[in-house]
Parts: C-alpha cells; sequence; structure tokens
C-alpha cells in the first residue's frame, strides 16, 4: 500500500468514528431530557387512599438506605387504580385493612402516613 492509499483509510476511519460519536451522543442528550421528564413524573406524591392489604415480604428490600419488610396495596379512589407501596416495619404496626389514610409515596416507597377519621 503507498502512502496516501495509508492516509486515505486512517481518514475515513476518523471520520467514521467521528460520526459514530456524533449520533451518540446527540441520542444521549435527547435521553437524557426525556429521562429528566420521566424522573419529575416521580416526584413525591400525597393521595388520600384505602390500604387494600398487607404483606410480608420473603425478601427485604433496601431503597434510601433503609429496610422494607412489608408491602401494602393501596386503592386510590380519584384514579380508580391500585398502587403497591413498599412500607418500613413501623408501619405495619399501625396500618388496618379497610381504613383511609393519607400518605406521602414517590411511587416505590411510603414516606410518610396519617389516618383519616371522616
Amino acid at each position: 500500500m503507498e502512502k496516501n492509499e495509508i492516509i486515505a483509510l486512517v481518514l475515513i476511519g476518523v471520520g467514521l468514528l467521528l460520526s459514530f460519536g456524533f449520533v451518540f451522543f446527540v441520542s444521549l442528550y435527547k435521553q437524557r431530557s426525556a429521562f429528566q421528564e420521566f424522573r419529575k413524573s416521580f416526584g413525591e406524591h400525597k393521595e388520600e387512599v384505602i390500604l387494600r392489604k398487607i404483606e410480608k415480604l420473603g425478601i427485604p428490600v433496601n431503597y434510601y438506605k433503609k429496610t422494607y419488610d412489608y408491602i401494602a396495596t393501596f386503592y386510590v379512589p380519584q384514579s380508580k387504580s391500585s398502587i403497591d407501596l413498599y412500607v418500613e416495619s413501623y408501619f405495619h404496626t399501625d396500618l388496618i385493612v379497610n381504613d383511609k389514610y393519607i400518605i406521602e409515596h414517590d411511587g416505590l416507597v411510603m414516606f410518610e402516613c396519617k389516618k383519616t377519621y371522616l
């Protein structure tokens, strides 16, 4: 191979690498903005719910440097849907099935729970 052919192949390789890198970083940038919008939708929520059931997990789950031993299924009357949340063991003793609560959660873990008496 001549020197000119080697230089041409190197330039083609560098061009392909740069174009691949450009496409890669543009797609990451687009996904980053979509991920930020997705993450905003899972902020803390405060909802009035009805407890349907609470079960002990076979294997405890760790989130936010805490251990969650129970999973609670709540019914949300506003949206007519149910939500499953991990619950710490000290909440487990206070929760009663079919009672109404106002809870704060992030869609995965229950942070705070207050009983409604109406």
